[in-house]
């Protein structure tokens, strides 16, 4: 980890805003992979946000948003990780024929802002070639 660009001027929200973007920009790379292997699949991605510290931030909610430039759809649903894993056994067992079709409970989506999108695209550019230097790649 590398922090970059502090200076007497950055403040503690600073540092906090740094760090909610950086983690976006790190789901961006896994979302963009993951869009590529749905693409060869034929299937329509939906981003659906579950997690404490997700479901707890609008502010972060909304950098993810905008940096990956889809909807969030905040997930309603209690325990969605072993609700996941349980529909993942019914398909495996024959029970049901797509975990696809049981529908899941969301919240209204937190849509991208273009504008941001577009601030966030640069900032996600600029962590992908720090993070090349840093590596030597």
């Amino acid at each position: 980890m590398a922090v970059i660009g502090i200076n007497t001027h950055t403040s503690p929200n600073d540092l906090m805003q740094a760090s909610l973007e950086a983690l976006a920009y790190q789901l961006g790379v896994v979302y963009d992979q993951l869009n590529i292997a749905l693409e060869q699949r034929e299937i329509a991605a939906t981003l659906v946000a579950s997690g404490g510290t997700l479901l707890g931030s609008p502010l972060l909610q909304s950098i993810v948003a905008d940096t990956l430039n889809a909807p969030l759809y905040p997930s309603l649903e209690r325990e969605a990780s072993a609700r996941g894993a349980a529909l993942l056994a019914l398909e495996a067992l024959g029970i049901i024929a797509d975990v696809a079709q049981v529908p899941a409970e969301m919240g209204a989506p937190i849509l991208p802002e273009e504008a941001r999108h577009a601030i966030y695209k640069q900032g996600s550019e600029r962590q992908l070639k720090l993070y090349q230097t840093l590596l030597g790649d």
